[in-house]
């Protein structure tokens, strides 16, 4: 839990005052020539790093998915007093079950795929969070993969069929081609279903 917030919901919290700092400062003229900006083009450092100020929010939310991941392995190893490198085969039947009733994105037996996690709290632990979590939380694993692979294009039916909350809550056209930003609003929905997941799995 100290990573999700102490990395990802703090640095979430405290973009704004780095980019209001960057505002300040002015790129020089010389500076202005080694980029090829003309002399006269008002620029402030902002204007030079912007694309990597904006992929911020994408970084931790993939992040976020990471850390999941890895406190649910560390979870069900502490729990069932194996070690990690035998999580594999010990998870085999769930893998099993998941793949006969799943089609699809959600086929996924990884636990980036939140709807796979969910999965196996439920039926090896009887940890039911359905009721708490966000509408965004089964569209995990596709999202993953959409920011990935695709860097975040909706770029088939399937991914419009997976992403319909995402897509909403990130205000964009369910269209083929929309591209999901990430924004802070969503990265924060995410925050709070993670710390629901750690929540839940207390024991």
């Amino acid at each position: 839990m100290s990573q999700i917030n102490n990395e990802v919901a703090a640095g979430q919290q405290h973009d704004y005052v780095t980019i209001e700092a960057l505002k300040e400062y002015k790129i020089t003229e010389g500076a202005k020539k080694l980029f090829g900006v003309p002399i006269e083009k008002e620029m402030t450092l902002l204007d030079l790093i912007k694309e990597s100020v904006d992929v911020l929010s994408k970084l931790r939310l993939v992040y976020l998915f990471s850390l999941v991941e890895a406190f649910a392995e560390e979870y069900i190893v502490s729990r069932e007093n194996i070690k990690i490198d035998d999580l594999k085969l010990h998870l085999k039947p769930l893998e099993s079950a998941w793949k006969k009733k799943t089609t699809g994105l959600l086929i996924s037996h990884s636990f980036l795929n939140w709807s796979y996690l969910e999965f196996v709290l439920k039926e090896k632990y009887k940890i039911d969070i359905d009721a708490s979590i966000s509408s965004c939380f089964f569209e995990a694993g596709p999202l993953r993969k959409c920011l990935v692979h695709d860097n975040g294009f909706i770029s088939n039916e399937i991914y419009k069929q997976n992403l319909q909350n995402v897509i909403k809550i990130e205000g964009i056209s369910n269209e083929i081609e929309s591209q999901i930003k990430v924004t802070s609003k969503l990265v924060w929905v995410y925050i709070e279903d993670a710390r629901k997941i750690i929540a839940s799995c207390d024991f």
